[in-house]
C-alpha cells in the first residue's frame, strides 16, 4: 500500500502521533489583573517652565481621580539641581510612581494629562520601569 494511495488514513495518523490536538478550557470569568508599581520619569521639552506653570492648576486638577482611586502613588517635579537661596525650582521633568497592570495603562494616562496635551512633556525621552519599593516614609 502506498501513502499516496491511503493518504486519507495515513496522514490523520501521522499528524495525531506527530502534533496532538488539545482541548484547552475556556473560563466564563476573566483572569485576574495584576497590578504592579511603575516609576515613570518624563523630562519637559527645553524653554517650557512658562508653560507648565501656566496649565499647573489643570494638572493637579486632573490628578485629582487618579490620585483618589490609588492609581499615582507619588509625583513630583525633575529638578536641574537643588533650589538655591531665592527658592526658585528649575524643573526639568517629572518622575511619578503609578500602581497599572501594565507599561501602556501607565502611558495612556500620561497621555491624557495636560502637560502631554500642551506639549511640555517630551514623550520620545519618557522611561516607565517596573518599580519594587523597598520603604516608604510618610511625610
Amino acid at each position: 500500500m502506498s501513502l499516496l494511495r491511503n493518504s486519507s488514513r495515513a496522514i490523520p495518523r501521522v499528524l495525531k502521533t506527530l502534533s496532538p490536538v488539545q482541548t484547552i478550557r475556556k473560563m466564563a470569568t476573566p483572569a485576574a489583573t495584576t497590578k504592579f508599581e511603575w516609576m515613570v520619569i518624563i523630562p519637559d521639552h527645553g524653554g517650557m517652565l512658562d508653560k507648565r506653570m501656566a496649565v499647573r492648576s489643570k494638572h493637579f486638577e486632573g490628578l485629582t481621580a487618579n490620585r483618589e482611586n490609588g492609581f499615582w502613588k507619588m509625583g513630583g517635579a525633575l529638578l536641574e539641581d537643588v533650589p538655591g537661596e531665592d527658592g526658585k525650582l528649575k524643573i526639568e521633568g517629572s518622575a511619578m510612581v503609578a500602581y497599572a497592570a501594565s507599561m501602556e495603562e501607565v502611558l495612556e494616562q500620561l497621555k491624557k494629562d495636560v502637560y502631554a496635551e500642551s506639549g511640555v512633556w517630551d514623550f520620545s525621552k519618557v522611561q516607565i520601569w517596573p518599580f519594587k519599593c523597598a520603604f516608604r516614609e510618610k511625610q
